[in-house]
Formats: structure tokens, sequence, C-alpha cells
């Protein structure tokens, strides 16, 4: 093999492993710097969260239930990534205290699971 072309081959070798290398560090930077979802029983988006599920439950549809207003949601306890919640709902039926359960998947998903609904605190 002649020198011109070992140099060639290294030098397309270490480019392409530096192009490589290069593409995967600013995917990993990337991933770092972007922003994580965040889940707390708090927000308002939660709220807006636990409104749309209740009203899209197949039971809710059947009985024609409408959320007017979601408030004083607050957590009860928590665990490694799971939070039991409580909020008091304005229902077109009267007010109604529900506890719900917000957890995080290990794929970063967060999925939001609705309990008893009983009388307003």
């Amino acid at each position: 093999m002649s020198t011109k072309r070992t140099k060639y081959l290294v030098f397309t070798g270490a480019a392409l492993f530096l192009l490589v290398g290069g593409v995967s560090l600013i995917g990993y930077i990337f991933d770092w710097i972007s922003p994580k979802p965040t889940y707390s029983c708090t927000g308002s988006g939660t709220a807006k969260l636990l409104k749309e599920a209740i009203e899209s439950g197949p039971l809710s549809t059947i009985l024609n239930i409408a959320v007017y207003q979601v408030d004083n949601n607050q957590e009860l306890s928590h665990e490694d990534n799971k939070l039991l919640c409580i909020a008091d709902v304005v229902l077109n039926s009267g007010n109604k205290s529900i506890r719900f359960t917000i957890e995080r998947s290990d794929d970063g998903s967060i999925r939001l699971q609705t309990g008893y609904l009983g009388e307003g605190r």
C-alpha cells in the first residue's frame, strides 16, 4: 500500500469517526438540555387534563357529565414516580371531590387515572 493511500484512509476513517461521534454527541446534548415533562397535582395543566379525562370517559359520555370547574387540586402523597392527588370538581350534577393519580413512566410519558367521586369537601 502506498503512503498516500494509507494517509487518505487514515484521514477518511478519522473524519468518519469524528462525524459519527459529533452527531451522537449533539444528540446527547439536545436530550440533556431539552425540557423534561413535569408533573404535579397543583398545576393548571393538571386541572385541564383532569377535566378532559373525566369528560372523555365512557360513563361520562353516556351520562352526559360536564365538568364546569376543577379547583383546589392538591397532593395527598407521593411515591417514586406516582402522586396521589385530590381535587374539587364542579359538575353539571353537583360538587364532587375526586381522587386521582399521576404517574410518570420510564419513557417520560405521564398518565393520569381518576378514582373515587365523593361529595364535595
